[in-house]
């Protein structure tokens, strides 16, 4: 075999190769396209609202750092993008507790009559009231107390029942079946009642001044220390994200919470 007829080989080795190695790589990317698609389509989506914005992946995400990072988070009880985000950002808590100020609010819905309504229906908005007041109780509640009680956090107990119920009730079952999920992690379900109904109107008031302060329109919506974040939705991003708002980063901040994930905008409008 001369050097002419070795080269040739070669070459043509090479280009089967180039082209076997691209057969593959399609074939991959079409098979984790499909994935992706299936998951989208099984999503239980009842409102879509995509905000006019670029979504930007959480390391790339920067705002203002302080000592106590304020993480504010908008959600609706069974927007199940909202879901998604708190079962998340639960796990961030668990890793971070209260060294994170963390306040959950509710989006509602107020008409021209001054009605105020939850988009997934009645259920939805009485459920709101209800996660809203275990957390007015749970944060006014010294940190000795709670500590001493569950060795968690301050807001454990808040995010067990939201866990619960996100899990075990619906928007069309949710009257007869959130006073069962909060019994079983022994919460005042007549408590959470009373506050429902006395102070209904001061919870709307204050729920609806922080949607308009950030323009919020949609579940989940996640503001950090005043920036809205836009990128993806697994642990690792929240947490990502959030770490990247503390002036002095704390040990647990190098934990890492799995992957990141794909930056999204959609979630359940108004």
């Amino acid at each position: 075999m001369n050097k002419n007829t070795s080269r040739l080989i070669v070459f043509l080795v090479i280009v089967a190769s180039f082209f076997a190695g691209a057969k593959i790589a399609l074939r991959f990317s079409d098979k984790s396209e499909k994935v992706l698609s299936e998951r989208i389509e099984s999503t239980p989506t009842l409102s879509l609202s995509e905000k006019q914005t670029t979504p930007t992946p959480a390391a790339f995400f920067s705002t203002d750092k302080t000592a106590y990072p304020q993480v504010k988070f908008f959600v609706m009880s069974f927007c199940p993008f909202g879901n998604q985000a708190e079962a998340s950002l639960n796990l961030v808590y668990d890793l971070l507790k209260d060294k994170v100020s963390w306040q959950p609010f509710y989006v509602l819905a107020k008409d021209s009559t001054g009605s105020v309504s939850s988009l997934h229906g009645e259920q939805e908005f009485n459920q709101d009231l209800r996660e809203i007041c275990l957390f007015k109780d749970e944060i006014s509640t010294s940190s000795a107390e709670v500590l001493s009680a569950t060795s968690s956090g301050q807001l454990s107990r808040w995010w067990n029942f939201v866990s619960l119920v996100n899990n075990n009730c619906t928007s069309t079952n949710a009257d007869s079946c959130w006073k069962k999920q909060a019994l079983e992690i022994r919460l005042d379900a007549n408590k959470i009642t009373t506050c429902t109904t006395q102070n209904r109107s001061a919870i709307i008031e204050e729920e609806i001044a922080e949607m308009q302060k950030y323009n919020v329109r949609s579940s989940p919506t996640v503001i950090i220390n005043d920036k809205e974040y836009f990128g993806g939705r697994a642990p690792e991003d929240y947490k990502t994200a959030i770490c990247s708002a503390f002036e002095n980063l704390p040990p647990e901040c190098n934990q890492t919470l799995g992957l990141i994930s794909q930056p999204l905008n959609s979630g359940c409008g108004n």
